[in-house]
């Protein structure tokens, strides 16, 4: 096994460990955890690491015949684990009914009694714990409008501090206004969408 302090984002420290167990590789292994660092691996979220195997030979391991065991941390009701295989796009690691991965899964993970996540997989990748996002609401003040006519649009919602806005996909029958101006141009289904700009977190 081997443990790691990874700092998270907003410089807390957090304990990773990874634990391979006999019979996953026929090669003695030499593992490092680091902490990713680039822009579009830790939109991970609160933590994002990448997990390594070098073999005896100097060869990188990246599959496994019984799963590792990756103790990512604490996670909250708001948090889920997620893996990435290039650091960019991030896909929600499965939650699995009991302690023992199923044959059939690459990877899953339990919450122990302790409140933490333990993945067990079969590959090595990124790995992270994002903050799930709260969904962003948006209210015209009616439904329709006439060409020619305006209307105000508000929202409420979303994550984080960023700055929230409109665009429309139907630019030729409505326009709207980052503040939530809704103009009517010509009959038609104007389709607005409201938007939350990132912020450190």
């Amino acid at each position: 096994m081997i443990e790691a302090a990874i700092e998270m984002t907003g410089g807390e420290k957090g304990e990773v460990s990874v634990t391979v167990p006999p019979g996953a590789t026929s090669s003695a292994l030499t593992l490092s955890i680091s902490p990713a660092t680039s822009g579009s691996a830790v939109t991970g979220g609160l933590i994002s690491l990448k997990i390594t195997a070098i073999d005896s030979s100097g060869v990188s391991v990246t599959h496994f015949d019984k799963p590792l065991t990756i103790n990512i941390g604490n996670i909250s009701a708001t948090s889920i684990p997620m893996f990435s295989e290039d650091g960019i796009t991030w896909i929600p690691v499965p939650l699995i009914s009991g302690t023992i991965l199923p044959d059939n899964m690459q990877e899953g993970y339990y919450v122990a009694a302790d409140g933490k996540a333990v993945i067990l997989t079969r590959l090595l990748t990124y790995f992270g714990i994002r903050k799930l996002q709260r969904t962003i609401v948006a209210t015209p003040q009616t439904t329709m409008i006439v060409a020619g006519r305006k209307t105000r649009v508000s929202a409420i919602g979303g994550s984080g501090t960023g700055e929230r806005g409109f665009i429309t996909s139907t630019p030729l029958i409505c326009k709207i206004s980052k503040g939530g101006l809704l103009a009517g141009l010509t009959s038609g289904v104007c389709i607005f969408q409201a938007t939350k700009a990132g912020d450190s977190t």
